[in-house]
């Protein structure tokens, strides 16, 4: 027995050095098929005329057309003389913030070129462009009182508190408890921050902890919490923020839920 399988293991070892049977096609063999060894490069180009072609970007060369000096703002219009309101506000609401101003621009210099001219002054941050010809800004005191010498600049107006604040609130009275949204002031990149910066010594949270009551930030420069309308006027005044407004509140309105449901079908079938 011992024999036997020494043996066969033997043949099995000596099998592995057997040649390999050569099964290339021939005439005889007609059933199998060599393969194409030929490699075919197919090229695939962006289409000129599909969304993902980017294509080269268009640029634009030009001028401005002249503007008119003037600046059209939610509560009125500035001219060189000054703001001709058009809307009514509480008189405390009419007393001017000393950290912000609009500034109006020659009209027949670039907006741009404006705007860079208003910056080199200093510490000093351009808030909102008011069309056609006027900005918002904010800076210290001195700091604003430097835009005079400009070359570019033909007015600068002072900002009544007003302007910062909703439609809804510039009128309201009496000690109503109010629930508003306090904003703190955009950067370039379009986010809002707490701090007003150039050296204000003021966060949204100081004017929160101040004014408001049950106050909480969801997300930074963004303040909610109740306010008397007494003191709408108060917190505004503080250089951190930006504007005041009620509260958003989404509602959600289908007056065909019940159908919807199916409550009258509930109703019929489950009876208590």
């Amino acid at each position: 027995m011992t024999k036997r399988s020494v043996t066969l293991i033997m043949i099995v070892l000596l099998l592995s050095y057997a040649p390999v049977p050569d099964y290339s096609p021939t005439e005889d063999n007609p059933i199998v098929q060599s393969l194409d060894r030929t490699v075919e490069r197919v090229e695939i180009s962006p289409d000129p005329n599909s969304i993902q072609d980017l294509g080269s970007p268009l640029i634009y060369s030009g001028s401005e057309d002249l503007r008119v000096i003037r600046a059209d703002s939610s509560i009125g219009v500035y001219t060189l003389a000054g703001l001709l309101p058009s809307v009514q506000m509480s008189t405390e609401l009419t007393q001017p913030r000393n950290d912000l101003a609009i500034v109006l621009v020659d009209g027949e210099v670039g907006l741009w070129e404006a705007r860079m001219a208003i910056l080199e002054v200093g510490n000093i941050e351009v808030r909102s462009t008011i069309p056609p010809s006027g900005f918002l800004v904010q800076a210290p005191p001195d700091d604003i009182t430097a835009l005079s010498l400009v070359e570019e600049v033909e007015a600068i107006h002072v900002v009544p508190a007003g302007l910062l604040v909703h439609p809804d609130l510039r009128l309201a009275n009496g000690e109503q408890t109010l629930l508003v949204e306090v904003l703190g002031w955009k950067d370039s990149d379009l986010n809002r921050h707490d701090k007003p910066g150039m050296g204000f010594d003021d966060t949204l949270n100081i004017a929160a902890s101040l004014w408001l009551q049950e106050y909480w930030s969801p997300e930074p420069g963004r303040m909610w919490g109740l306010i008397t309308s007494d003191d709408v006027d108060e917190i505004v005044k503080h250089p951190s923020v930006a504007y005041v407004a009620p509260m958003p509140v989404l509602v959600l309105h289908n007056d065909q839920a019940r159908v919807n449901m199916g409550i009258n079908t509930v109703e019929s079938t489950f009876i208590t």
